[in-house]
């Protein structure tokens, strides 16, 4: 019944940017389909491009998903620009920063013991 009223809520007011990232969120936690919540991220951004949340949201999706680190940081950059106040975007940069070092020691770490196989 949540799910239902959840997204009829989206049809009625598809560029509420609350209700699009309400979506996103079901779509990642409960559904756990992250495709379908790094779209809505995605569409919540074409509604609005300099909305903190969906900024933030986008580069969470992005990371967790494996996309690339750095694009992930600089989403969270872009936010940190638009409102460098906002704790939760400082500490999500700074979360980013570490995921970005450890992603990079980890693939150097593979290519070392891959070099050493050879």
């Amino acid at each position: 019944a949540c799910e239902r009223m959840l997204f009829q809520a989206l049809e009625a007011a598809p560029e509420d940017i609350d209700t699009v990232l309400n979506c996103a969120t079901y779509l990642w936690e409960v559904r756990e389909e992250p495709e379908a919540a790094r779209q809505m991220a995605l569409r919540a951004l074409k509604v609005r491009p300099d909305h903190v949340g969906a900024l933030c949201q986008y580069a969470v999706i992005q990371l967790k998903m494996g996309g690339d680190p750095q694009r992930a940081l600089e989403t969270m950059e872009r936010a940190r620009r638009i409102d460098p106040s906002n704790e939760f975007v400082v500490e999500g940069e700074a979360w980013f920063r570490a995921q970005k070092a450890k992603i990079e020691a980890d693939a150097a770490a593979a290519e070392r013991e891959r070099r050493e196989v050879e």
